[in-house]
């Protein structure tokens, strides 16, 4: 799981996610990289908005196949 953390400028522009190490994401790389300082591993992953729209599909799909009740219309 990842959080989004909102940066200044326009979001619905934004058409790349800087992610840390610690899982959180950013719209603005060096808002990524001032977090980083703070953590041991200072790596930034850095994926596109498709990119990462693909893996919430597939994780929301899993979840939904693997019989996650919370999902399941009854």
């Amino acid at each position: 799981m990842c959080t989004i953390n909102q940066a200044s400028g326009n979001i619905e522009e934004s058409q790349k996610l800087y992610f840390t190490s610690d899982n959180l994401a950013f719209f603005e790389e060096q808002n990524a990289i001032n977090h980083s300082k703070r953590l041991t591993d200072k790596s930034i992953t850095i994926k596109t908005k498709e990119d990462v729209e693909a893996e919430a599909a597939t994780l929301f799909n899993e979840m939904v196949n693997d019989g996650d009740d919370q999902f399941n219309e009854d």
